[in-house]
């Protein structure tokens, strides 16, 4: 199944994102770390992006890319695992 890659720095302080964080966790997924997270999704970036822009504020940065089968992965095995599960 298609992954996607979902980084984002939340800026307002004063902002609810529970309901942008509750989207998050509603896909099957790995958390890389705080601030980034890989998704299973049929979702296009677009689509997904369109799903949680009302959740999140004009400030924040989000970025939403479509995983290949070509990268290279560092660091935590169980995330080097988990894509290698969902791209092959």
């Amino acid at each position: 199944m298609p992954v996607l890659l979902v980084s984002y720095q939340l800026k307002n302080s004063d902002h609810d994102y529970g309901t942008f964080q509750d989207m998050l966790l509603s896909y099957p997924g790995k958390r890389v770390n705080k601030s980034t997270i890989l998704l299973e999704t049929q979702d296009s970036p677009q689509e997904f992006f369109d799903g949680i822009w009302p959740f999140i504020d004009a400030q924040d940065s989000v970025f939403v890319f479509r995983l290949g089968k070509d990268c290279c992965i560092q660091g935590d095995e169980s995330v080097q695992q988990w894509v290698n599960d969902h791209l092959n």
